[in-house]
């Protein structure tokens, strides 16, 4: 087990602890007050921000470590997912700002939505980079991901079915449609 995995690990740890709350939050209603909940809904963009330099750690130390060409073509077609990774975590870095959230106002929220992508990404990296070489930090990973993917559907879910709390559509007033043609 080498310090650029651990620092992987260490990464995806970061991401999932962003989506816990939120997710938490409507699966398990009564985890409102805890006290681990409440520090991660206020520090979620700082935990975000650290996972974004630990992956980007990770890779680095892992370009340097196995001599990757980055000039190469077949460089970016087999570590597609690591760089994608990358490209997601760092656009939701440098947009995790207040003056970012205010500038970009409703368009943040669709932005910071790409999130849910590294559920996808972060297990078919795993078994795209570690086949035939899981470790056991490996297996949290993918146990973790799988975990908190499976609430995140949960949530989806229990939101899909929670009742509309949309305004109801006003009736026209008979007075004011016309029954005669002009």
């Amino acid at each position: 087990m080498n310090l650029a995995n651990i620092l992987g690990f260490l990464a995806v740890i970061g991401y999932l602890a962003t989506l816990l709350p939120s997710i938490l939050r409507v699966v398990f209603p009564r985890v409102r007050r805890n006290v681990l909940v409440i520090w991660l809904t206020k520090h979620r963009r700082l935990v975000g921000v650290s996972a974004f330099g630990l992956g980007l750690t990770h890779g680095m130390l892992l370009i340097r470590q196995q001599g990757l060409d980055l000039v190469s073509l077949s460089t970016y077609r087999n570590y597609f997912t690591g760089f994608a990774m990358l490209l997601i975590l760092t656009v939701l870095s440098v947009t995790s700002l207040d003056w970012m959230r205010r500038k970009l106002k409703r368009f943040w929220v669709k932005l910071h939505r790409l999130t849910y992508g590294l559920m996808v990404l972060i297990p078919w990296h795993i078994y795209q980079t570690m086949a035939g070489n899981f470790s056991p930090i490996t297996h949290a990973a993918l146990w973790g991901t799988g975990t908190v993917t499976i609430l995140f559907l949960r949530r989806k879910q229990l939101e899909w079915n929670r009742p509309s709390k949309a305004k109801p559509v006003e009736a026209v007033e008979p007075e004011s449609v016309s029954t005669t043609a002009d």
